[in-house]
């Protein structure tokens, strides 16, 4: 999901987020509990929000700025 603001002319923001998302699966054996997953089993899922944010300015009609942060 993302979208793009302007504040002017010259300069816009896009913001965004990802939802980045594995599973960890077997075959493993947890070394404290001593269970143990088969191969394929799910060991343990992550949903991970990824949210962005990308300035942009115009200095001139063939230039311009940009600057952006990322979270992984």
């Amino acid at each position: 999901i993302s979208d793009d603001f302007k504040f002017n002319d010259r300069l816009g923001l896009n913001a965004g987020l990802r939802l980045s998302g594995f599973v960890f699966t077997g075959p493993y054996t947890d070394p404290v509990t001593q269970k143990k997953f088969k191969k394929g089993d799910a060991v343990k899922s992550y949903l991970i929000p990824e949210p962005r944010l990308i300035f942009n300015y115009l200095v001139g009609n063939q230039s311009s700025i940009k600057a952006g942060f990322n979270l992984t």
